[in-house]
């Protein structure tokens, strides 16, 4: 059974909601923040007065501005609401409002290794923003390791089914963070690179392949460590967690 067939005669899982909670599929919603109406907007132009029991019809945020797909929010410590997005080109943009979505600033080009993954821009306690963003060197179709070959499989009630995500494709993840201290009205990438290149020791010679860093996110934690300044463009030197291996060193 190929990937596909497999995928398709795949059960549904998914529990129905308790009573009480309402569902509602099919928004294509991926970001929401809160306006100062108590009114909820939505990534894709959608709005609720009724803490999200019903929805409006999508709609453009900004009419008439280059932004072809719109990602998430991010509410400022100066009350300055902040849309991401991508372009035509499928470059990385935001764009400022002071009003409440009532009226949007030009787009602003982001400096982003490739892109984010969602809804990832985030505002520290200094004021300093940051936006993770990764790069993926990827082949789901390499001659040599087919994606059903090389997944995981497993039997469910008598049925084979995957049970592994994309991991197991040819991949190369790398995974960066820009920041900007002006609320976003310029940008500049973090001076290293984040990839996992460890044997099973957890020393940085490649022998154990890559540690994929796909979809980051960051967050600040409650206090930092005495003596080191975390975030951009200083970062502490990554270690391989013991619990992902271990890898066999070649030739075992």
């Amino acid at each position: 059974m190929s990937a596909t067939e497999a995928k398709q005669s795949r059960p549904t899982f998914r529990k129905p909601p308790s009573e009480g909670v309402t569902e509602l599929v099919g928004l294509g919603i991926y970001s929401l923040v809160e306006l100062e109406d108590g009114s909820l907007l939505a990534s894709n132009g959608r709005t609720s007065t009724d803490g999200g029991q019903t929805w409006s019809e999508p709609r453009s945020l900004a009419e008439g501005a280059e932004i072809a797909t719109w990602g998430g929010f991010c509410r400022l410590q100066s009350g300055v609401l902040v849309a991401t997005g991508n372009s035509h080109a499928n470059e990385p943009l935001i764009c400022l409002s002071g009003d409440e979505s009532n009226t949007w600033g030009e787009p602003i080009l982001v400096d982003l290794l490739g892109s984010p993954y969602y809804d990832t821009l985030t505002q520290l306690s200094s004021g300093r923003l940051l936006y993770p963003s990764r790069i993926c060197f990827a082949n789901a179709e390499h001659p040599e390791l087919r994606y059903e070959d090389a997944s995981s499989w497993g039997t469910w009630q008598g049925r084979r089914l995957q049970v592994s995500g994309h991991y197991h494709y040819p991949e190369i993840d790398i995974a960066c963070v820009s920041h900007s201290d002006d609320q976003g009205q310029t940008w500049e990438q973090c001076e290293g690179k984040l990839m996992g290149w460890f044997d099973a020791d957890g020393i940085p010679n490649g022998f154990g392949g890559v540690t994929a860093c796909d979809e980051p996110g960051v967050a600040e934690c409650a206090a930092a460590r005495p003596g080191r300044r975390y975030g951009p463009p200083n970062w502490p030197r990554p270690t391989r967690h013991r619990g992902c291996g271990p890898f066999p060193r070649p030739g075992t």
